[in-house]
């Protein structure tokens, strides 16, 4: 079986922050060789593709015969690939490039594949061929893989990681172990924790809880796992999800429930109605009823209608509507055409937009048009051109110069220099200097740099460098140094002190050491030990450390706390609290307990409750109030209350009145009835009547509601 690892991670296929790995069916040229299925971390280039988790699954079909096997010569069969104007049908292509390959081809198939330029889907097309080639001889593809620059090792370690996990798991752990710590270590865990999901996923998930994988790989881990499990025993694997740490358990249950939905939506939809109230059963029942659109999407959205408003319906209704419009776009145009105007709607056409960019622009174009003017719109139109750009530049161009109102043209031209930014960034550059002045040229500045850094950093830092001084310069510094450090984050660094003292300076340091921490944490933590200069130490040390949290929470708190006394230590104890609090806000509440009492200490508390409110209100209260009474604890009520009042407002009212100082409690309930009025006028206006303000408070407050 050939699995595939696509480590992209952007902003397209998540479920609930988890990367969504999807299943490939057997190619014909595999026949004889068993179930092959190939895995593969699906992330905003490969929705781009194929529009949504379903379509991607179909888009990975073998349904060409000219692009499996060696019946033609690669490079014959690559460059028909890459000349499909089809974004489906390439997409569906690449996913079978190296099917039935010689291994013996790989690495010259490899060599020609490394001299393209401006091809999205280089990554996956290097995946596809590392996989295969992992099939025959895993050490020398990893070998292979290793030796590629970091930007695109990442992806090659985890293709080959997995295929290699899928003929002899216990090797590839023993190899994997051996690593040292840091991001690549556990990525090649995810890929093989992805690969065992299929087989054995009670083995797979005591791999994940064993904590040789990340807190944040572990939490995107539970997608494969129960996906596959919910595949052959829902529930069995919600039972078993139920049991899981709390900071697993929400993406556990949401995979669940997508798979259920697939084959009986209304199981799915009680089993989501049986959970509390809150973000985890919103989640759930958004990919549960998203799912049943795919197969009665009349039925599904009468379900979604007949959700009281709110938050939940909203985000009910978008995923629903994103996987409608794959399968009916007329009929899902339709439904959201008949809505009344409204945030609500202009948020469904925007998700509808994304989905059909990739597929069919002049459709897309259709949609967007519906959409209120405004920011929302503009930023359709900035997408849709810069997407459709890339597909079809000749056809993207004619309809950017076809457009007379100056609004719609100020909100494409910066999507049209974005996207010719992929293939020839000097013209990109200079197209973007003749924009109108404003945010939107800044962004395609910004745009136009970073991708011209990752073909040639220096080019694009002294081209950044003659820009005039101002935001547009600050964020293409910063945009050069992201793509910079993936590949020499020593150069970037250089690069980044000679740079003026000023924001630029630290915010080009803070983006070099980010991304030198994920990649090799021991060498960026040496380098840092080298600085000397308080600002320069003041930039760093916190990224670095909120960097490594990620991976290791624990390594990250006790780095923190050997820094000297100053901004750079309370920075970056807050860091690690939020971090930590994200995957395991009782581990991290444990861990801030035990600090001494200082303002660093209230800071981290603070950060903890604003994460942990979002995972589980009820446990966030319960630590909340079992704080000793004082400043610190008054402190955190008060901040903490306005991330609980999006979500439960009475529950806000409860921590804000508990606040012990008087003085601070009523100018606390008075700033958060404020807001309560903005976001229900009617529930916060029957409180404020009843409530213990005072009556010129009451009456200030319910003149606003007026």
């Amino acid at each position: 079986m050939k699995l595939l690892f696509l480590a992209l991670f952007s902003a397209g296929f998540l479920l609930g922050g988890t990367s969504v790995f999807l299943l490939k069916p057997s190619s014909p040229s595999s026949e004889g060789k068993g179930d092959n299925t190939t895995a593969q971390v699906a992330t905003g280039a490969n929705q781009s593709a194929s529009g949504s988790s379903g379509a991607a699954v179909s888009a990975t079909r073998a349904s060409d015969s000219a692009t499996a096997g060696d019946e033609k010569d690669f490079s014959t069969r690559l460059h028909q690939v890459l000349r499909m104007g089809n974004n489906v049908k390439r997409y569906k292509a690449l996913m079978n490039i190296a099917d039935g390959m010689d291994p013996a081809k790989i690495q010259k198939a490899l060599a020609e594949v490394a001299t393209l330029h401006g091809v999205q889907e280089k990554q996956e097309i290097v995946g596809q061929l590392l996989a295969r080639w992992a099939e025959t001889d895993p050490k020398s593809a990893m070998a292979y893989a290793q030796g590629l620059k970091i930007a695109d090792r990442r992806a090659a370690i985890g293709s080959v990681a997995m295929a290699w996990a899928e003929h002899d798991a216990a090797a590839a752990e023993r190899w994997a172990s051996q690593l040292p710590a840091g991001l690549e270590k556990n990525i090649a865990y995810q890929a093989i924790v992805a690969s065992l999901a299929q087989s054995d996923p009670e083995r797979a998930l005591s791999l994940v809880q064993s904590q040789k994988v990340s807190p944040q790989m572990a939490m995107q881990n539970m997608y494969q796992i129960f996906n596959q499990w919910a595949a052959r025993d829902p529930q069995g694997a919600a039972s078993r999800a139920m049991s899981l740490p709390e900071n697993l358990r929400r993406n556990a249950l949401s995979s669940i429930a997508q798979q259920w939905a697939q084959a009986d939506p209304q199981a799915a939809i009680q089993f989501a109605n049986s959970l509390p109230a809150g973000n985890v059963r919103t989640q759930v029942l958004s990919n549960a009823i998203g799912n049943w659109v795919n197969q009665d999407p009349k039925a599904a959205m009468q379900f979604a209608d007949s959700l009281p408003s709110g938050n939940t319906r909203t985000q009910v209704l978008s995923n629903a509507i994103s996987n409608w419009v794959n399968q009916d776009l007329d009929a899902a145009m339709n439904y959201v055409s008949a809505m009344p105007d409204s945030a609500a709607k202009n948020r469904l056409l925007q998700s509808m937009t994304f989905n059909m960019m990739y597929q069919d622009p002049s459709k897309a174009v259709a949609v967007v048009e519906q959409m209120t003017p405004g920011n929302s719109q503009d930023n359709a139109l900035r997408n849709l051109a810069q997407n459709w750009m890339q597909s079809d530049p000749q056809t993207a161009t004619a309809w950017a110069k076809q457009q007379t109102d100056v609004s719609v043209k100020n909100a494409i031209w910066p999507g049209i220099v974005s996207g010719m930014a992929q293939d020839d960034p000097k013209a990109a550059a200079a197209l973007a200097q003749t924009l109108p002045a404003g945010e939107a040229r800044n962004n395609a500045m910004s745009n136009v740099v970073s991708q011209w850094a990752q073909n040639d950093p220096q080019a694009a830092a002294a081209y950044a460098l003659t820009l005039p001084a101002g935001d547009a310069k600050n964020n293409a510094i910063s945009n050069v140094v992201i793509q910079w450090a993936q590949n020499d984050p020593q150069a970037a660094a250089a690069y980044a002190l000679t740079l003026p003292t000023g924001d630029a300076k630290n915010n080009a340091l803070s983006n070099v050491v980010s991304q030198w921490a994920s990649n090799d944490p021991e060498k960026a933590i040496a380098w840092a030990r080298q600085q000397t200069d308080d600002q320069v130490k003041n930039a760093v040390w916190p990224n670095i450390i909120s960097n490594m949290a990620q991976n290791d929470p624990k390594a990250a708190a006790s780095l923190a706390q050997t820094l000297p006394a100053g901004d750079a230590r309370n920075n970056a104890i807050s860091n690690v609290a939020s971090q930590w609090a994200s995957n395991d806000p009782a581990g991290a509440s444990a861990w801030v307990a035990q600090l001494p009492d200082s303002q660093e200490k209230t800071n981290a508390m603070r950060n903890i409750v604003s994460n942990w409110v979002r995972s589980d209100l009820a446990a966030a209260t319960t630590w909340v109030q079992s704080l000793p009474e004082g400043a610190s604890k008054d402190n955190v009520l008060s901040s903490a209350s306005y991330s609980v009042l999006r979500s439960d407002p009475a529950t806000a009212i409860q921590w804000v009145s508990s606040i012990s100082d008087e003085k601070k409690r009523a100018s606390q309930l008075e700033n958060l009835a404020r807001n309560w009025l903005r976001q229900d006028q009617d529930a916060a206006g029957k409180w404020i009547s009843t409530s213990s303000l005072s009556d010129d408070v009451k009456a200030r407050l319910l003149q606003q509601k007026r």
